[in-house]
Protein backbone atom coordinates (compact mmCIF):
# COMPACT_ATOMS: atom_id res chain seq x y z
CA UNK A 1 0.00 0.00 0.00
CA UNK A 2 1.25 3.37 -0.53
CA UNK A 3 0.39 5.49 2.23
CA UNK A 4 0.71 9.03 0.69
CA UNK A 5 -2.75 11.07 1.09
CA UNK A 6 -3.69 7.95 2.99
CA UNK A 7 -5.97 8.81 5.78
CA UNK A 8 -4.61 7.35 9.35
CA UNK A 9 -6.25 7.26 12.94
CA UNK A 10 -3.69 6.40 15.62
CA UNK A 11 -5.35 5.75 19.33
CA UNK A 12 -2.69 6.04 21.98
CA UNK A 13 -0.90 8.27 19.64
CA UNK A 14 0.48 11.04 21.90
CA UNK A 15 3.25 9.45 23.20
CA UNK A 16 5.41 5.85 22.82
CA UNK A 17 4.55 3.72 20.13
CA UNK A 18 1.30 5.85 19.43
CA UNK A 19 3.69 9.28 18.49
CA UNK A 20 6.49 6.81 16.64
CA UNK A 21 3.70 5.73 14.20
CA UNK A 22 2.10 9.23 14.23
CA UNK A 23 5.45 10.24 12.91
CA UNK A 24 6.61 7.35 10.26
CA UNK A 25 3.21 7.65 8.92
CA UNK A 26 3.22 11.39 8.48
CA UNK A 27 6.20 11.22 6.71
CA UNK A 28 5.39 8.51 4.22
CA UNK A 29 2.90 10.88 3.44
CA UNK A 30 -0.29 9.82 5.43
CA UNK A 31 -2.91 12.30 6.70
CA UNK A 32 -2.45 11.10 10.19
CA UNK A 33 -4.85 11.98 13.17
CA UNK A 34 -4.19 11.06 16.67
CA UNK A 35 -6.60 10.39 19.70
CA UNK A 36 -5.59 10.42 23.48
CA UNK A 37 -7.35 11.43 27.01
CA UNK A 38 -4.46 13.81 28.01
CA UNK A 39 -5.09 16.52 26.49
CA UNK A 40 -1.94 18.21 27.00
CA UNK A 41 0.49 15.66 26.05
CA UNK A 42 -2.06 16.27 22.49
CA UNK A 43 -1.83 19.27 21.97
CA UNK A 44 2.46 18.95 22.29
CA UNK A 45 2.72 15.72 20.18
CA UNK A 46 -0.10 17.25 17.44
CA UNK A 47 2.10 20.83 17.38
CA UNK A 48 5.35 18.69 17.03
CA UNK A 49 4.53 16.56 14.32
CA UNK A 50 2.52 18.36 12.76
CA UNK A 51 -0.87 16.38 12.94
CA UNK A 52 -4.09 16.55 13.87
CA UNK A 53 -5.36 15.93 17.68
CA UNK A 54 -8.26 14.85 19.13
CA UNK A 55 -9.35 13.82 22.65
CA UNK A 56 -10.97 10.29 23.31
CA UNK A 57 -11.38 8.40 25.51
CA UNK A 58 -11.39 4.74 23.96
CA UNK A 59 -13.33 3.10 27.10
CA UNK A 60 -16.81 5.18 26.25
CA UNK A 61 -17.80 3.94 23.04
CA UNK A 62 -19.62 7.10 22.28
CA UNK A 63 -16.56 9.21 22.18
CA UNK A 64 -15.06 7.05 19.81
CA UNK A 65 -17.87 6.29 17.95
CA UNK A 66 -18.00 10.32 17.66
CA UNK A 67 -14.26 10.01 16.87
CA UNK A 68 -14.65 7.87 13.52
CA UNK A 69 -18.25 9.54 12.11
CA UNK A 70 -15.86 13.00 12.63
CA UNK A 71 -12.75 11.73 11.39
CA UNK A 72 -14.30 10.55 8.15
CA UNK A 73 -16.12 13.71 7.50
CA UNK A 74 -13.06 15.64 8.19
CA UNK A 75 -11.12 13.57 5.32
CA UNK A 76 -13.53 12.02 3.33
CA UNK A 77 -12.62 8.43 4.64
CA UNK A 78 -10.82 6.26 6.97
CA UNK A 79 -7.99 4.34 4.87
CA UNK A 80 -6.18 2.91 7.89
CA UNK A 81 -7.18 2.56 12.12
CA UNK A 82 -4.39 1.85 14.08
CA UNK A 83 -5.53 0.40 18.02
CA UNK A 84 -2.46 1.23 19.63
CA UNK A 85 -3.64 2.46 23.15
CA UNK A 86 -2.74 0.14 25.52
CA UNK A 87 -2.44 -0.28 29.47
CA UNK A 88 -0.28 -2.54 31.64
CA UNK A 89 0.53 -3.63 35.40
CA UNK A 90 3.72 -4.44 36.77
CA UNK A 91 4.80 -7.64 37.09
CA UNK A 92 2.90 -9.37 39.83
CA UNK A 93 2.74 -12.81 40.96
CA UNK A 94 -0.68 -14.22 40.19
CA UNK A 95 -1.50 -14.22 43.59
CA UNK A 96 -1.19 -10.79 43.82
CA UNK A 97 -3.18 -9.46 40.90
CA UNK A 98 -5.44 -6.70 41.95
CA UNK A 99 -8.76 -7.04 39.98
CA UNK A 100 -9.07 -3.44 39.99
CA UNK A 101 -6.02 -2.97 37.84
CA UNK A 102 -6.90 -6.15 35.59
CA UNK A 103 -11.09 -4.34 34.86
CA UNK A 104 -9.05 -1.09 34.01
CA UNK A 105 -6.75 -3.00 31.76
CA UNK A 106 -9.05 -5.11 30.40
CA UNK A 107 -11.51 -1.57 29.55
CA UNK A 108 -8.75 -0.23 27.49
CA UNK A 109 -7.20 -2.94 26.28
CA UNK A 110 -9.99 -4.94 25.15
CA UNK A 111 -12.81 -2.99 25.26
CA UNK A 112 -11.08 0.12 23.71
CA UNK A 113 -9.79 -1.71 21.04
CA UNK A 114 -13.39 -3.46 20.19
CA UNK A 115 -15.05 -0.23 20.00
CA UNK A 116 -12.20 1.18 17.80
CA UNK A 117 -12.49 -1.98 15.38
CA UNK A 118 -16.45 -1.71 15.62
CA UNK A 119 -16.39 1.73 14.67
CA UNK A 120 -13.73 1.46 11.88
CA UNK A 121 -15.50 -1.42 10.22
CA UNK A 122 -18.69 0.75 10.19
CA UNK A 123 -17.07 3.02 8.29
CA UNK A 124 -14.49 1.27 5.96
CA UNK A 125 -17.70 -1.29 5.04
CA UNK A 126 -19.79 1.85 3.83
CA UNK A 127 -16.78 3.08 1.85
CA UNK A 128 -15.74 -0.89 0.90
CA UNK A 129 -12.46 -0.91 1.49
CA UNK A 130 -10.12 -0.18 4.35
CA UNK A 131 -7.19 -1.75 6.75
CA UNK A 132 -7.54 -2.04 11.00
CA UNK A 133 -4.32 -2.69 12.23
CA UNK A 134 -4.57 -3.74 16.01
CA UNK A 135 -1.37 -3.63 18.07
CA UNK A 136 -1.66 -6.32 20.60
CA UNK A 137 0.95 -8.39 22.56
CA UNK A 138 3.68 -11.16 22.66
CA UNK A 139 1.81 -11.99 25.41
CA UNK A 140 -1.22 -13.10 23.41
CA UNK A 141 0.96 -15.77 22.21
CA UNK A 142 3.82 -16.45 25.18
CA UNK A 143 2.09 -16.40 28.62
CA UNK A 144 4.58 -15.24 31.39
CA UNK A 145 3.53 -15.72 35.20
CA UNK A 146 3.99 -12.48 36.59
CA UNK A 147 1.72 -10.75 33.57
CA UNK A 148 -1.54 -13.13 33.96
CA UNK A 149 -3.63 -10.19 34.14
CA UNK A 150 -2.42 -8.27 31.09
CA UNK A 151 -2.30 -11.41 29.13
CA UNK A 152 -5.75 -11.95 29.82
CA UNK A 153 -6.42 -8.88 28.01
CA UNK A 154 -4.56 -9.13 24.91
CA UNK A 155 -5.55 -13.04 24.34
CA UNK A 156 -9.24 -11.44 24.40
CA UNK A 157 -8.44 -8.53 22.01
CA UNK A 158 -6.75 -10.73 19.74
CA UNK A 159 -9.62 -13.24 19.44
CA UNK A 160 -12.21 -10.52 18.64
CA UNK A 161 -9.52 -8.73 16.31
CA UNK A 162 -9.13 -12.66 14.90
CA UNK A 163 -12.93 -12.76 14.20
CA UNK A 164 -12.58 -8.99 12.61
CA UNK A 165 -10.54 -10.43 10.20
CA UNK A 166 -12.82 -13.21 8.72
CA UNK A 167 -15.85 -10.63 8.72
CA UNK A 168 -13.60 -8.36 6.70
CA UNK A 169 -12.54 -11.10 4.58
CA UNK A 170 -15.93 -10.36 2.12
CA UNK A 171 -15.91 -6.43 2.32
CA UNK A 172 -12.42 -6.06 1.33
CA UNK A 173 -11.59 -4.76 4.81
CA UNK A 174 -7.48 -5.86 6.12
CA UNK A 175 -6.79 -6.87 9.63
CA UNK A 176 -3.44 -6.68 10.79
CA UNK A 177 -2.55 -8.16 14.28
CA UNK A 178 0.91 -6.35 15.49
CA UNK A 179 2.83 -8.79 18.22
CA UNK A 180 5.42 -6.82 19.77
CA UNK A 181 7.57 -7.87 22.54
CA UNK A 182 8.54 -5.10 25.39
CA UNK A 183 9.24 -1.67 24.11
CA UNK A 184 10.87 1.75 25.90
CA UNK A 185 7.97 3.12 26.74
CA UNK A 186 6.67 5.18 29.33
CA UNK A 187 4.61 1.80 30.09
CA UNK A 188 6.72 0.61 32.69
CA UNK A 189 7.53 4.27 34.83
CA UNK A 190 10.04 4.06 37.30
CA UNK A 191 9.56 -0.06 37.50
CA UNK A 192 11.35 -1.46 34.06
CA UNK A 193 12.31 -4.76 34.34
CA UNK A 194 15.55 -6.20 34.66
CA UNK A 195 15.96 -6.87 30.94
CA UNK A 196 14.64 -3.36 29.68
CA UNK A 197 17.85 -2.79 27.92
CA UNK A 198 16.62 -5.11 25.55
CA UNK A 199 13.89 -3.89 24.59
CA UNK A 200 12.34 -2.26 21.26
CA UNK A 201 13.13 0.90 20.67
CA UNK A 202 9.60 2.40 19.93
CA UNK A 203 10.37 3.69 16.20
CA UNK A 204 11.87 0.79 15.45
CA UNK A 205 8.37 -1.04 15.70
CA UNK A 206 6.81 1.66 14.56
CA UNK A 207 8.87 1.23 11.11
CA UNK A 208 8.64 -2.38 10.61
CA UNK A 209 4.68 -1.93 10.76
CA UNK A 210 4.63 0.54 8.24
CA UNK A 211 6.94 -1.39 5.94
CA UNK A 212 4.73 -4.33 6.17
CA UNK A 213 1.90 -2.69 4.95
CA UNK A 214 3.18 -1.13 2.21
CA UNK A 215 4.25 -4.62 0.93
CA UNK A 216 2.08 -5.99 -1.73
CA UNK A 217 0.79 -9.21 0.72
CA UNK A 218 0.98 -7.62 4.19
CA UNK A 219 1.85 -10.38 7.10
CA UNK A 220 -1.68 -10.83 8.62
CA UNK A 221 0.14 -11.73 12.20
CA UNK A 222 3.53 -9.66 12.58
CA UNK A 223 5.46 -10.62 15.49
CA UNK A 224 8.25 -7.94 16.42
CA UNK A 225 10.83 -9.48 18.56
CA UNK A 226 13.84 -8.22 20.65
CA UNK A 227 16.77 -10.85 18.99
CA UNK A 228 18.59 -9.72 21.79
CA UNK A 229 15.26 -11.06 24.40
CA UNK A 230 14.52 -14.11 22.44
CA UNK A 231 17.86 -14.94 20.56
CA UNK A 232 18.01 -17.03 16.99
CA UNK A 233 18.57 -20.70 17.78
CA UNK A 234 19.70 -21.70 14.90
Amino acid sequence: MDIKDKAVVITGGSSGLGKALAEVFKNAGGQVLICSNNQAELNQTAQELGVEGVVCDITDPEEVKKLAEETAKKFGRIDIWINNAGVGNHHTAIEDQEPARVHQMMEVNFFGMMYGCQDAFRVMKNQKSGTIINVVSVRAMKAHPLSAGYSATKWAARGFAEALRVAGETEDISVINVYPTGMKTEFFNKNKPEDYGNFLEPKDVATQILKNLELDNPQDDLVIESTALYPSKT
